[in-house]
């Protein structure tokens, strides 16, 4: 059978290593005696230099940019038509692609050898636009070899794949694609399933492949599609559905987040008296289902079945079973249960990823329910036992705050200060908080009196001498904002020495990259799609980047946005919250120029400009709440860049005398307008008192002032932690951590506000 061409596979191609020389050897005369030579060592590679506009699109197709960004194949080949491009080979490019894009690919073919001829378009991606010329020509063969040139790696390679089979006959072309099934990655099954389906000619080929369609996409259109001719099939008495597909598409489901489908079509085929594997998994994929919609008591049930009957059955599924089962027992303010099921995570699953969070949060509710010293335990064993988990950081928070609030400071310092040792990448607000805090209790040592100085000079001195490395380090950190106002009052003068770090102060105008990634063949490939407007093709060439590194976080954002600035926005603002300034390696300042932008800080300056707040604030609390996208609409209802929920909106918009409704809302200067005159609202309401106003923002004024109640008289910063909502908490310190990360990136250098009359009290007295 002639498959060759179709299920080829190739080698990886090797990074480019003609770089790399090896000397050559010199003949000595025998018996002659020799010195060594001294060793030399190879001088260090130099960083690699890249222009700040390394995705910019050829000069000569600029006037092109947006229709090709936007693919308009008919208006790219009116506009080559009324305004031809004097370079000939960039001409052709541009009329293959327009043409073919456009389905005239049998216009194409009188620049065929043209084509074939480019030598800067990358290979690939040539050979693939070839065979489209050559099928139109009925060159049928030409077409089948550039196809397989495609190597397997090349983002084209699963359509190249697809375009051969249409030279095989239709039994190649059915046992083609039942072989290619199995291993297909989930991308590629909608469009397997529908080549293979017509091709399906016998009553059990048909209903073998309608059911992969049933259990691999429901709900999808396809499924939709076949759906009748499925139904007929089963009500023949050959033909059914096992308790196996079931399953498969019970996580198919899940899978898509269609949890009320699920649901309600499951709920007949739930039976907990027989634990097979299929079951297991029904049964996880119902709980989870039933959680996700907020039936947390029904939930119960398949979860803790899960968790009891299916350990050595799915061992998979135990661990987020609990964790599952656990965060509705929170939801129904059983915490005592909640804490058993999430210690039964580390139990049980010890080499689950999920069992240190089982310990954390089993601590969090332990102290919920006023049982301080299970909840230091639990924590204490995670510290102790997953010193590498994602969430050792958080451990170590929790553990010292509440030895703090148990009145045994030293202890709390001593753990707060092993923390450092934890590299400063993920959790880096807990992080952060540790060395203030540590930094503090050495300074104001007592729970109850937070505000009365420690009468040990010396160990007040290294407290202090903390606060400014932080300050200095870490400038643009919420934490570093909380030290500076002691420091003013404190050293003042040590405060003001403190020289800005060397990475916020140096101008940088071009990116640095190590040169054995600059040489990267996938870097090179990205480049040439970026020259000729192929962004698309270009971030196909670029995700791996994204895991770690900022520098290319940031440059995969740069380009991006080129297509999508709401989402490469939001994707790279998500990302640096797990490293800090400081600590990138390299790129600083394009990199929070990058992360950072001014979008829509104009607007904001001409609408809040007679308020009491900086308007870099309120710039800051929309970044945290939209990303900068005007049209975001949350979950619970708030709406665009100021995030207002529409009573909200309508409320504030009448003090400003006018109306707004669906539509105008998210009008950019009218969702601003009300949102800053609401948060100028909230400074009067909290004296000021920035802290507040934004916590307020998020929680509402009625619950920042009864917290404030519960907890006075206690300092800003304590009320701040003692926030009962997470979510506030968090809320509170991105926002003015932006605020602060903002004002020193504008100035180039050290800068604090100065919010001294909260050290010591929530509000001015």
């Amino acid at each position: 059978m002639l498959l060759s061409f179709v299920l080829f596979s190739c080698a990886p191609r090797s990074v480019n290593d003609s770089h790399i020389q090896t000397p050559v050897a010199q003949t000595v005369k025998e018996d002659t005696p020799v010195s060594a030579p001294p060793p030399v060592e190879p001088p260090p590679p130099k960083n690699v230099e890249l222009a700040t506009d390394l995705w910019d699109i050829d000069p000569r197709l600029k006037p092109y940019e947006d229709l090709i960004l936007s693919k308009d194949y008919n208006g790219i080949l009116e506009k080559i038509e009324t305004s031809p491009i004097p370079h000939p080979q960039l001409s052709t490019f541009l009329t293959v692609y327009a043409l073919i894009g456009s389905g005239q690919s049998e216009k194409a073919i009188p620049y065929q050898t043209e084509w074939n001829n480019l030598d800067f378009v990358p290979k690939d991606y040539q050979s693939l636009m070839s065979s489209y010329i050559y099928e139109a020509a009925q060159k049928t063969e030409q077409a089948k070899s550039e196809l397989l040139k495609i190597p397997q790696e090349s983002p084209f390679y699963t359509k190249a794949r697809l375009n051969g089979l249409q030279h095989l006959t239709a039994q190649e072309q059915f046992e083609a694609l039942k072989a290619w099934l199995p291993n297909a990655h989930p991308s590629e099954h909608d469009l397997i399933l529908r080549s293979i389906l017509p091709l399906a000619t016998t009553q059990t080929d048909r209903f073998y492949y309608l059911k992969k369609i049933f259990t691999l996409l429901p709900k999808t259109q396809l499924a939709i599609d076949t759906n009748d001719e499925l139904k007929a099939l089963l009500a023949k008495k050959a033909y059914s559905i096992t308790l196996e597909d079931r399953a498969d598409r019970a996580e198919a489901l899940m899978k898509m987040n269609l949890y009320k489908s699920l649901t309600r079509e499951y709920a007949k085929y739930i039976n907990y008296s027989n634990a097979t594997e299929a079951n297991c998994r029904i049964w996880f994929a119902y709980g989870r289902s039933l959680f996700k919609i907020n039936s947390v008591t029904k939930s119960q049930t398949p979860l803790t079945n899960v968790t009891k009957k299916c350990k050595e059955i799915t061992p998979n599924l135990g661990a987020p079973a609990y964790y599952i089962a656990a965060k509705g027992l929170e939801r129904k303010k059983e915490y005592t249960q909640a804490a058993v099921y999430y210690e039964s995570i580390p139990k049980e699953y010890p080499n689950h990823s999920m069992a240190d969070d089982g310990y954390v949060l089993a601590g969090i509710d332990w102290q919920i329910e006023q049982k301080p010293e299970k909840a230091i335990q639990a924590w204490k064993k995670q510290i102790q036992e997953y010193p590498d988990g994602d969430m050792l950081l958080e451990g170590y928070w929790r553990l010292s705050w509440n030895l703090y609030q148990a009145g045994k400071t030293e202890e709390a310092i001593s753990w707060a200060e092993k923390s450092k040792d934890t590299p400063l990448i993920g959790d880096i607000t807990h992080a952060m908080a540790l060395r203030y805090w540590s930094a503090r209790w050495k300074v104001y040592p007592n729970a109850e009196r937070p505000s009365e100085k420690n009468p040990n000079e010396q160990v007040r001195q290294a407290g202090v001498q903390d606060w400014l490395q932080l300050c200095q380090k870490y400038p643009t950190h919420f934490y570093s904002l909380l030290a500076a106002q002691h420091l003013r009052e404190l050293a003042p003068q040590r405060l003001k020495i403190l020289t800005a770090p060397t990475w916020l102060s140096k101008k940088q105008e071009k990116w640095i990259l190590d040169p054995s990634f600059a040489k990267r063949r996938d870097l090179h490939r990205a480049r040439q799609f970026s020259s000729l407007g192929l962004v698309d093709y270009a971030l196909q060439e670029i995700p791996k980047w994204t895991k770690q590194d900022p520098t290319l976080l940031a440059l995969y954002t740069k380009l991006e946005e080129k297509i999508d600035k709401v989402t490469a926005h939001d994707r790279l603002h998500k990302s640096l919250n797990k490293h800090i300034p400081g600590e990138y390696g390299r790129n600083h300042l394009l990199i929070l120029e990058q992360g950072y932008p001014n979008r829509y800080y104009q607007t904001v300056q001409e609408v809040s400009s007679e308020y009491s707040f900086p308007p870099r604030l309120f710039h800051s609390l929309i970044r945290e709440e939209s990303s900068f996208n005007p049209e975001i609409v949350s979950w619970a209802g708030a709406q665009g860049l100021s995030q207002l929920m529409p009573g909200t909106a309508k409320r504030v918009a009448k003090w400003l005398g006018f109306s707004v409704n669906r539509t105008t809302v998210f009008n950019p200067k009218k969702n601003l307008s009300i949102g800053s005159r609401y948060l100028e609202y909230l400074h009067d309401y909290f004296n000021g008192n920035s802290f507040m106003a934004i916590g307020a923002y998020n929680a509402g004024e009625g619950n920042m002032k009864k917290w404030n109640t519960q907890f006075s008289p206690t300092p800003t910063d304590h009320l701040i932690e003692q926030v009962p909502f997470r979510e506030t908490r968090g809320y509170i310190k991105r926002v003015i951590g932006t605020y602060q990360l903002y004002s020193v990136l504008e100035k180039k250098d050290l800068t604090f506000p100065n919010w001294t009359s909260y050290n010591h009290n929530t509000q001015p007295k």
